[in-house]
């Protein structure tokens, strides 16, 4: 009876065990890329009205070299453009801090309650909803944007809430486990009963004799 006891014990620990190292996985970020949310225009001043030297596009890479404010309390980002300083208004580019492996490259999409949906974008935030996909499937990580984190998946490089990704075990594989060892505990309750019962049998019958 003590070693069947030990079953489930045993497998619990081992995926505790499994899934504390998994999540011990991560990617370290140093360095820190400023882009564009969308079309963003790029000054020959720290002021909105005057020249206007360029516009980035949607997602372009832009060199920060200062962040300052103005008397009107607008941040603004002072920008090596074409090899010149310009300035950017601060709240148009947003950051990007792409992944210097540690231990893992890749990590598994999950749901964070079941029938939900995992969004690809085309951007960190309202951008184009471009498809989506499963709980449990591997991306590559490319860094994170904000409360986005960057993927490539099949050959194609997204945008997903960071929520929707773990370096453990993912939601319904969590589910799964659960299930798994309530069905394990149950099967080791009929065992214990019918080994009671078998018992009581005996003890009755040899009080009988």
């Amino acid at each position: 009876m003590k070693k069947i006891m030990l079953i489930p014990l045993t497998v619990l620990f081992i995926v505790v065990l499994f899934y504390n190292y998994s999540n011990s996985f991560a990617f370290a970020n140093e360095e820190v890329i400023y882009c564009s949310y969308f079309e963003t225009n790029v000054y020959i001043e720290k002021n909105t009205e005057s020249i206007i030297v360029g516009t980035l596009a949607p997602n372009e890479e832009i060199s920060v070299v200062d962040i300052t404010s103005t008397e009107d309390d607008t941040l603004w980002c002072t920008v090596n453009y074409l090899g010149l300083v310009y300035y950017v208004e601060r709240d148009k580019l947003y950051e990007y801090r792409p992944s210097i492996i540690v231990k893992i490259y890749r990590m598994q999409t999950t749901v964070t309650k079941v029938g939900e949906d995992i969004m690809l974008y085309s951007g960190p935030g309202e951008y184009d909803l471009l498809r989506t996909i499963k709980d449990g499937v591997l991306v590559e990580v490319l860094g994170t944007a904000g409360s986005y984190t960057k993927i490539k998946y099949d050959q194609n490089t997204y945008y997903i809430k960071t929520k929707n990704i773990t370096a453990g075990v993912t939601y319904y594989q969590r589910l799964a486990i659960i299930i798994s060892l309530v069905s394990i505990f149950s099967v080791i309750i009929v065992l214990i009963l019918i080994s009671l019962i078998k018992k009581q049998s005996e003890k009755k019958k040899s009080t009988e004799l």
